[in-house]
């Protein structure tokens, strides 16, 4: 435990306090807060069956020029480095944009993708499941490929252009970050996707299942959720090959 101590004393100093869950992997807890950033389950676990698995079959299918990850919540970044491998294992050239209101996790992502080798303990999961050379890889895409946004909120929905999306929504809940789940800035996120879009996110909540349906999206109702969550939710806009 001491070498996590160290490897993140960063994110300690920074006010978080670190949670191993079930699968070896980290969470956050946000001083001030009563909420973990993932399952005690399994932090990377939970990122892999919630938000890679989907966007690596869609990303099979065919992707328009334009099209955008959009990553709500950035907390250890564990969705962008996945949606980075997606890109390198499937040789698409697509751009992630990061939402994330506390601008210090966006400092400390920064240092870990631009110098992997010293947070040997963060990468470890990455590299046991898709080697050093993707994982590497998919570092430097982000430093090319990701762009770092401020919260997500009604005002910065203006500057999100019309594209066809994938939508990985990982913000706290609805209890912790309300505004994010009311139905009308569901509703106008949603519009910002074309056809060959989907979205995906750990949770099933009223609110936001009939946003993607009065916009478009037809819901997969054999999603489960992850580990003890009896429902997740993931949605498609228009026809997507592969999935």
């Amino acid at each position: 435990m001491d070498n996590i101590q160290e490897e993140f004393r960063d994110y300690i100093e920074s006010g978080f306090s670190l949670v191993k869950t079930a699968d070896e992997s980290l969470s956050l807890m946000q001083e001030g807060l009563d909420e973990e950033m993932h399952s005690r389950s399994g932090a990377f676990s939970e990122s892999v069956y919630i938000y890679y698995e989907p966007l690596r079959e869609f990303i099979k299918g065919e992707v328009d020029d334009g099209f955008e990850v959009i990553s709500v919540g950035l907390g250890l970044g564990y969705n962008e480095i996945l949606s980075a491998i997606v890109a390198v294992k499937s040789n698409k050239n697509f751009e992630i944009l990061s939402f994330e209101k506390e601008e210090v996790l966006s400092h400390l992502f920064k240092k870990r993708i631009n110098a992997p080798s010293d947070y040997p303990i963060f990468y470890d999961l990455f590299i046991k499941k898709f080697g050093i050379d993707v994982v590497i890889k998919a570092c430097n895409y982000l430093t090319r490929k990701c762009i770092f946004k401020k919260a997500l909120n009604k005002a910065s929905l203006k500057n999100i252009r019309v594209s066809s999306k994938a939508i990985l929504f990982d913000a706290y809940s609805n209890k912790t970050s309300q505004p994010l789940w009311q139905p009308d800035f569901l509703e106008e996120f949603f519009l910002k996707c074309e056809n060959k879009s989907f979205v995906t996110t750990y949770a099933s909540t009223g609110n936001f299942n009939r946003a993607l349906r009065k916009t478009g999206f037809i819901r997969d109702k054999k999603r489960l959720g992850f580990a003890k969550k009896r429902e997740s939710t993931l949605a498609f806009k228009g026809v997507v090959k592969g999935v």
